[in-house]
């Protein structure tokens, strides 16, 4: 296991400074648990929303406050973390099988000598494969690998069990594998087959038959039982899936299963040939990968296959069984609307064609096994290694998912907002257009349209995206606010004021749409609204700087000028960096005529953004008039490169440049 874990290391080794992607940002990022300091006395997660990948697994979200206890909010100590859980299963997955093969009565005394070579050759290309890559490197499927772990444990610690000896010993086992069940119910609902597997483990390894099993342990299989019980409890106590899965997503039953049928043996063929590997095949009615008159007669033969060689072969069969058992759940008639085709389901699953390669491969190749099986092991670091690349970031991982699923609205989608993140607005712009040919009917999509043309300023074209984005869905506040702002831009007060009290009605307690609903009263010159709502704003988030900024801006308008100069110092305490606080603070001293504190500030704010007029105007206005020309004319000139059609601010700078008094 020595040259495997380091091969493993090796493989890994440019995966910790992946940053947090896709659902990695609701699900632990936005999670309040988690982030920005672990929430211990929460760690189980009972209120988080449904539809995350933590939601209803109360130990998964719980190991990710872990995470966060050893590095914060930065990604690597959640990718070692998920390292060492993958790493364990490795570790758990070698002695399990090395005790499993080792029954010379049922696997033969040929694989019975070679069990830990064959388990050591199987963990290593489980370990290394590059199918596994999306429940390693991808931090939220921990969800994965974690509920992957509890699985092996509860096997292992069953077939320690029951072929101790002693006693005792063999109920500490057995009440491990209890344990790690339970643990595992918590984790991940695929968890559920578990019972099963031991089940069908007990019938191929120990007892021979399904009815002897349950008869010598019918108290250790209760116990495993009642974890479905934990299972159902979670499921129906907390927010879990929400809609993204079950039978009443958009998704039918029978369409969902007709894709599994694809997807199935699409799983297969990855585990033997690993390209090409992608991060996200789409939502809902997707194009299968793999034509139907081709994966249905595999997945009938698979099938069929496990059955023919149950009662000559069972080890055989109970290596189909296991690759169709724990697919089950996931690829099954109940739709997963979100993710129809998922990579990392075939994690646990891989387990079976990685086995059975290693058994061939001892069997016939004899004493060349080892070095073969060591190369094979070296090509998947490799390939691990080189995937591993494509979660550098967001452009990289979601243009490499366009490029192999081009009709994904999704992957267009998320490739879009990765450049709008990056301030590429035009390519953002143009991924968002390709995302909308495919899916005219995504809210989200219109709303992000939104975004990058007002980015853009391009008002009339962003007002109509959201407009038709709060067609299709019109509950969306951040939408209403967004709609509010662009229609202020563009000067038409009395409809920016209507959408954002429309916010304001459904968030009665968001900062946020009080202080922009402010900002539009007070362009319509209603003072008394801009204030009362600014008021109301700033009781609610009393250190919030963009909140102060406008009480401060409101009440000066108001005239009420000590208050105001109190409340946009205090405002540039909070947030030093910010101009517009540094010169709306600078225009409240000018009119208590304080000229050398709103000189002060002016020239804060001038040197916080040099790209900001307004300061460099007013201080060349003011220096003028104090005689300090030089510094004037130096102002005005910075002025005059930002806005050059200001024709008042050319005269004062010629007449400066003349010699004559302003």
């Amino acid at each position: 296991m020595g040259l495997t874990l380091a091969l493993v290391a090796a493989a890994y080794s440019n995966s910790f400074k992946v940053p947090f992607l896709f659902d990695d940002i609701p699900s632990i990022v936005e999670n309040p648990t988690v982030l920005p300091e672990p929430q211990w006395h929460q760690a189980a997660g009972w209120d988080l929303p449904g539809g995350l990948t933590v939601s209803g697994r109360p130990l998964l979200n719980a190991t990710f406050l872990v995470s966060a206890a050893v590095s914060g909010d930065s990604p690597w100590g959640f990718h070692v973390i998920n390292l060492l859980i993958h790493c364990a299963t490795g570790a758990l997955i070698w002695w399990w099988l090395r005790q499993l093969l080792a029954t010379s009565a049922v696997t033969g005394e040929h694989l019975a000598a070679r069990a830990g070579l064959i388990a050591g050759i199987a963990a290593a290309w489980w370990l290394l494969h590059p199918l596994q890559t999306e429940s390693v490197t991808y931090i939220v499927q921990r969800a994965e690998s974690l509920v992957s772990f509890w699985v092996i444990l509860t096997l292992a610690a069953f077939t320690r069990g029951v072929r101790s000896s002693d006693p005792r010993r063999a109920r500490f086992w057995l009440g491990l594998a209890l344990f790690a069940n339970v643990c595992g119910m918590a984790t991940k609902e695929v968890m559920a087959v578990t019972p099963l597997l031991v089940w069908a483990c007990d019938r191929v390894f120990v007892t021979g038959a399904w009815r002897a099993a349950l008869r010598r342990r019918p108290a250790f299989y209760a116990g495993l039982a009642a974890g479905w019980l934990v299972l159902l409890t979670l499921m129906l106590t907390t927010a879990g899936r929400g809609d993204t899965a079950g039978l009443g997503s958009d998704l039918t039953p029978w369409r969902y299963a007709s894709i599994q049928l694809a997807a199935i043996p699409h799983y297969l063929r990855l585990a033997l040939w690993p390209a090409p590997l992608i991060f996200d095949y789409g939502r809902g009615v997707i194009s299968p990968p793999m034509p139907f008159a081709l994966a249905i007669p595999l997945f009938v033969a698979l099938v069929g296959a496990t059955l023919a060689v149950a009662r000559r072969r069972p080890v055989l069969a109970f290596a189909g069984f296991w690759w169709l058992l724990l697919l089950a759940p996931s690829s099954s008639v109940v739709p997963i609307a979100t993710q129809t085709i998922a990579e990392h389901r075939a994690y646990l699953a891989l387990l079976a064609p990685a086995t059975i390669g290693a058994v061939l491969l001892v069997r016939f190749a004899g004493q060349r096994a080892l070095p073969v099986a060591i190369g094979v092991a070296a090509v998947l670091a490799g390939l691990t290694h080189h995937r591993n690349t494509t979660y550098a970031d967001a452009t990289t991982l979601w243009s490499d998912t366009v490029a192999h699923r081009p009709a994904n609205p999704r992957a267009h989608h998320n490739l879009a907002l990765a450049h709008f993140n990056s301030g590429d607005l035009t390519t953002a712009l143009a991924h968002y257009r390709v995302a909308l040919n495919l899916a005219p009917t995504d809210p989200e999509t219109h709303y992000n349209v939104g975004l990058t043309l007002a980015r853009l300023q391009r008002w009339p074209e962003a007002i109509a995206a959201y407009r038709t984005s709060l067609d299709l869905a019109p509950d969306q506040t951040a939408a209403m606010n967004n709609l509010g702002l662009a229609l202020q831009h563009t000067g038409r007060l009395d409809e920016a004021a209507a959408w954002l009290q429309r916010a304001v009605a459904r968030e009665p307690d968001s900062p946020e749409l009080l202080t922009n609903l402010s900002a539009i009263e007070l362009d319509r010159a209603n003072v008394p609204a801009a204030l009362q709502h600014a008021e109301q704003a700033a009781r609610l988030a009393p250190d919030r700087p963009a909140t102060l900024l406008q009480l401060g801006t409101a009440q000066a308008a108001a005239r009420r000028l000590p208050a105001a100069r109190q409340t946009l110092e205090r405002a540039a305490a909070l947030a030093p960096a910010d101009a517009r606080v540094a010169f709306n603070l600078g225009n409240v001293c000018l009119e208590q005529d304080d000229v050398a504190a709103a000189i002060r500030h002016y020239q804060t704010a001038a040197r916080l953004d040099p790209a900001f007029p307004a300061p460099a105007r007013n201080l060349g206005y003011i220096l003028a008039r104090l005689g300090r020309t030089a510094e004037a004319r130096a102002y005005l000139q910075a002025y005059r490169q930002l806005v050059p059609a200001d024709s008042d601010a050319q005269a004062l700078l010629r007449q400066l440049s003349a010699g004559a008094a302003p």
